[in-house]
């Protein structure tokens, strides 16, 4: 699992249980899928990612069902905390 500092924002998130928009990149998949725990643009691309915000506003009616199927995925794959992940790759980036 190859997570970078987005993929960490996107499990904080998703460990807040949120519904989560983002790309499909950096492990982010492995806990988001696209239409039942989120809504994913396939990369990073602006016109996928207006679509997919555009998804995820169409459907803000389950919005905290799906923060809450994503959370129990994460969960259940993850132990720790998002914030110290985030803590640790930034250290990593700084450190000389």
């Amino acid at each position: 699992m190859g997570l970078g500092l987005a993929g960490i924002f996107t499990m904080g998130s998703v460990k807040r249980i949120r519904a989560v928009v983002a790309t499909a990149t950096a492990g982010i998949p492995e806990f988001v899928e696209d239409g039942a725990s989120g809504f994913l643009a396939p990369f990073a691309d602006a016109s996928l990612f207006d679509s997919a915000l555009e998804r995820a506003w169409n459907q803000r009616h389950i919005w905290q069902e799906m923060g809450a199927q994503a959370h129990a995925k994460i969960i259940a794959r993850l132990t720790g905390k998002p914030e110290v992940l985030f803590a640790q790759k930034l250290t990593q980036l700084i450190s000389p």
